[in-house]
């Protein structure tokens, strides 16, 4: 024949000397035909352009290709390293130790400046010092909260005791107070209520003679 039938791809022509291997393969020479074919990169190794080099160059330290035929080596993941060429994987470093900025080798840990060494592991304290943070506040609001009640609880129970009725229902209204520590407020006006009661005396009728009072001296 014309020899073109029997070419290996991508070669053509009569002799099949026309073509170019593709970025991932090198040229070579069929033993049993004796025709040019493009050979895939072993793992390890790369060709980055259309050429008919009949070589692939190893993968630099610091990457790896893990398939056959790449055009070129990827980078090591993050936290991995590899120290020699024409590998095909990375590898973790041992325990107290981290990659390099370059991850062509492992190098003694260092944390930063924001960062805590534990377990031969740097853990970042930003996280941490705003968890804290959250809790002490909460912390602290709760406190605050229970040292309002309390007082306003103390200040309610002295005006219940000292028939301050006017002062007692002022306290039930103040915002902050109903807010904080409303139902026990209003569990000592019904206490007072009903002591009222069981001796004759209406709050409200007081509060009425108060507000009367108050009006006739003005």
């Amino acid at each position: 024949g014309n020899g073109t039938c029997s070419c290996n791809d991508p070669f053509n022509g009569t002799a099949c000397e026309e073509g170019v291997c593709p970025a991932g393969s090198f040229l070579a020479v069929n033993v049993g035909s004796q025709l040019y074919e493009c050979i895939p990169c072993l793992a390890g190794s790369f060709k980055d352009s259309d050429s008919n080099d009949n070589f692939c160059t190893p993968c630099m330290s610091g990457t790896y290709s893990s398939r056959p035929g790449q055009a070129i080596c990827d980078a090591c993941p993050t936290g991995k390293v590899q120290d020699q060429v024409g590998h095909s994987e990375c590898f973790a470093c041992e325990n107290g130790y981290m990659p390099s900025a370059t991850q062509v080798a492992c190098i003694l840990l260092s944390c930063g400046e924001t960062e805590i060494q534990l377990w031969d592991q740097c853990f970042n304290l930003v996280p941490i010092m705003i968890a804290l943070a959250v809790i002490l506040c909460a912390v602290f609001a709760a406190l605050a909260c229970f040292a309002l009640q309390k007082r306003f609880l103390r200040q309610a129970a002295s005006m219940k005791a000292n028939s301050r009725w006017r002062q007692l229902y002022d306290l039930e209204d103040n915002v902050l107070a109903r807010h904080i520590a409303k139902k026990n407020i209003a569990a000592i006006i019904a206490d007072a209520q009903q002591e009222s009661k069981q001796l004759g005396i209406s709050l409200d009728y007081v509060l009425e003679e108060l507000e009367e009072a108050a009006r006739i001296s003005m």
